[in-house]
């Protein structure tokens, strides 16, 4: 299975989680693993439970999460939960 970007965008927050896990998993299905967080404009904890449950579920099954680009809020609330360390990710500029 090769590995596949997916670009992620808008709100990642509570109020729209449903319809970004419809999409992320079956992305992740498709064979994805590197997400480009740079479009995501706002993120809350559901947002970033979700990406965690990625990594998870990515982990289960001998890959790796790769999370790119990410966006200010993104950084921000990964730094505020302590999840940078766990999500590795890299901030391209």
């Amino acid at each position: 299975m090769s590995d596949t970007i997916e670009h992620l965008s808008g709100e990642w927050t509570i109020h729209q989680i449903v319809e970004h896990h419809r999409g992320l998993l079956s992305a992740i299905q498709a064979g994805a693993s590197t997400l480009d967080a740079s479009g995501i404009t706002e993120v809350d904890s559901a947002g970033l439970q979700l990406l965690v449950a990625a990594r998870q579920s990515l982990l289960r099954q001998g890959r790796e999460l790769h999370l790119i680009a990410t966006s200010p809020c993104v950084r921000d609330a990964l730094a505020a939960y302590g999840l940078d360390a766990n999500l590795h990710p890299v901030h391209q500029e």
